[in-house]
């Protein structure tokens, strides 16, 4: 989770300039809310990577940006049929 938009977009540039491309990134507002006066308030921002085999180069980057807590999932075999 990032604190700001810059720091998100800071992140997402970093894996653009590494190789990853824009379908492999998605940024995503989570817990925006307005306060009692109708003022919009910012909740976090999460970037996700699809890092097939990258992982590890992916979860680098973020965290050198200041992402907070990451999280991995590896839901799919290579043809992308899932694993439960």
């Amino acid at each position: 989770m990032f604190p700001d938009r810059e720091t998100a977009e800071s992140a997402v540039d970093a894996l653009l300039e590494r190789g990853f491309t824009d379908d492999q990134i998605s940024l995503v507002a989570r817990g925006a809310a307005t306060d009692d006066k109708g003022k919009f308030v910012p909740g976090g921002l999460i970037v996700t990577v699809s890092a097939k085999n990258r992982e590890d180069e992916a979860e680098r980057l973020l965290r050198e940006h200041e992402g907070g807590r990451s999280r991995r999932t590896d839901r799919g075999d290579r043809q992308g049929r899932r694993r439960d």
